[in-house]
């Protein structure tokens, strides 16, 4: 959620009896007569939650009931072994990028070992 918060700049002077909080009616009139008042907008981010790292050869991501680690990362291809528990032999498995951070996301998948490629 982006919010605008309007700052007010003193560069020649400010002038608080001119300052208006009613935007709805601006007249031409009271801008041109009160020059050294001047209003810009300023993004601000808020609720930031931390965004997941971008997946990587040899990550090993954990969930609340599995482990997932990735053995291969292609340009639409990824290349998984999913386990209950560490040091299990499992088969290689094969999704689509989007389909496997859908499901860290949703599962609330957390990195256990390894560095994103940011």
């Amino acid at each position: 959620m982006i919010e605008f918060i309007p700052l007010i700049l003193p560069q020649i002077g400010l002038m608080v009896d001119n300052f208006n909080l009613d935007f709805g009616g601006r007249s031409l009139k009271t801008e041109q007569n009160c020059p050294c008042v001047r209003l810009i907008s300023v993004k601000i981010k808020t609720n930031r939650k931390k965004s997941q790292p971008a997946l990587a050869n040899g990550q090993l991501w954990k969930t609340e009931n599995a482990y997932i680690q990735i053995v291969e990362l292609g340009k639409r291809l990824i290349d998984y072994r999913m386990m209950r528990e560490l040091g299990q032999v499992r088969r290689t498995q094969t999704s689509s990028i989007e389909t496997m951070e859908h499901y860290l996301k949703t599962n609330e998948a957390r990195l256990v070992k390894g560095n994103s490629r940011n």
